[in-house]
């Protein structure tokens, strides 16, 4: 169970690619600047060049398709996952019959297109959700299910010990 304090905290490690101000107006988050297609299915992040995870490394749109197929993988059991169904090719992929979610692609290291099965024009709105933030693919590989309790973010702040 997601208790309020945990997404609070979350909001403070990791950064999603929008943000919300004034309770209704999208801005950037770690993406620098965003577009989305007329039928508002396809949607193009550009990412900021000066994001990096508190190891150090530098945050790539890479980071961010190994992220948001984790959030989307059975094994993850997310809590949050059933917001990103709307992608398209997420049944395939939670079904086992792909791999890869077919809707999220990186062309270059520094920008992300997200493709959904339908339009959705308040898709925005969904990626100012902690899910929709990069997280170290080799810190959780190396870490395993305690990833958790010890995360590596993209946020203003970082673990340093965990009770």
């Amino acid at each position: 169970m997601v208790l309020a304090e945990d997404m609070l905290l979350l909001q403070l490690l990791y950064i999603p690619l929008l943000d919300i101000t004034n309770g209704v107006q999208l801005i950037p988050g770690a993406a620098a600047s965003w577009n989305s297609s007329a039928d508002q299915r396809i949607h193009t992040f550009h990412l900021r060049h000066d994001m990096a995870f508190s190891n150090g490394r530098q945050v790539t749109s890479a980071d961010y398709v190994y992220s948001i197929e984790r959030v989307l993988a059975p094994s993850t059991a997310a809590p949050l996952a059933n917001y990103l169904s709307g992608l398209k090719g997420v049944s395939d992929f939670q079904a086992g019959t792909t791999p890869h979610v077919a809707g999220i692609r990186a062309p270059g290291p520094f920008e992300l297109v997200i493709e959904l099965e339908t339009g959705d024009s308040v898709f925005g709105y969904r990626a100012t959700l902690s899910i929709m933030a990069a997280v170290p693919r080799e810190e959780v590989e190396r870490k395993g299910i305690p990833f958790g309790n010890m995360p590596i973010g993209s946020g203003p702040y970082r673990i340093q010990s965990w009770r």
